[in-house]
Parts: structure tokens; C-alpha cells; sequence
């Protein structure tokens, strides 16, 4: 089954993801950005990432080897904190987001961006070695 986690905000996101390695070294990590939810509605302000969650959700969910993989969602904040061009995660030197929804394979190159995020093959793919 793969462990699944959810934070808000820069801080927190460092903080887990820290932990996250320290806990599950050597298991593949993915990450998800996405525009943070309205506590009320339970959804993004992002239309792009209530359609990309589903998809990598359903992806998860049928992992080859799900006791390897680890998840992490991190709403980035409100649609103003994330327009603006200092906003962390679009500055900070380990996330260099340009866009969300953004799904990265962490600690290698790979990444999918916006609509990229909402097809399943290439979902999958992350889960390649």
C-alpha cells in the first residue's frame, strides 16, 4: 500500500519530506503541488488540479510495487500566494515550480506540469525506474 501524507504550506512541506526520507530511504517518492482547497468546499482553486488528483490518485492506487512508493500532497497556498513571483515554491531552490498542478519524482529530474498531470500514462511512467 502506499503511504500517503498531506501538508500545507513551504514549512511543512520541508518538514515532512524530511521525514519522509529519513523514514522510507530508498523507496521512490512523489510529490504533488497543488493550489491549496477552500476548507468549506474541499476544493482547489485550481480547475487544472481537481482534474489532476483523480488521475494520480487512481494511479496510486494501482502502483506495481505500492509498498515502494511514497506520496506526499502539498497545497501551495491561495491563488494570490501563488501568483505572486516571490512565492517560495516557485523561488526555492528545491522546487523551482513554474506551474501547478506539478507532480515530480523527487530526487530526479522527472516532472509533470499542468494538463501533463491529468493523463494516466504518463502518471504512470513515474513509477518506472
Amino acid at each position: 500500500m502506499v503511504q500517503k501524507y498531506k501538508v500545507e504550506g513551504f514549512e511543512a512541506f520541508e518538514a515532512k519530506l524530511a521525514d519522509i526520507q529519513r523514514e522510507f530511504a530508498g523507496k521512490t517518492v512523489l510529490v504533488l503541488f497543488s493550489g491549496s482547497k477552500d476548507p468549506k468546499t474541499h476544493q482547489s482553486w485550481c480547475p487544472d488540479c481537481v482534474t489532476a488528483e483523480p488521475v494520480v490518485q487512481a494511479c496510486l492506487d494501482k502502483a506495481p510495487e505500492p509498498e515502494q512508493v511514497v506520496f506526499l500532497y502539498v497545497g501551495v497556498g491561495s491563488r494570490e500566494f501563488w501568483k505572486d513571483p516571490q512565492c517560495i515554491f516557485r523561488t526555492h531552490q528545491s522546487t523551482q515550480l513554474k506551474a501547478v498542478p506539478t507532480l515530480i519524482k523527487w530526487g530526479s529530474p522527472q516532472r509533470l506540469e499542468e494538463s501533463q498531470c491529468n493523463r494516466p500514462d504518463m502518471v504512470e511512467m513515474l513509477f518506472d525506474d
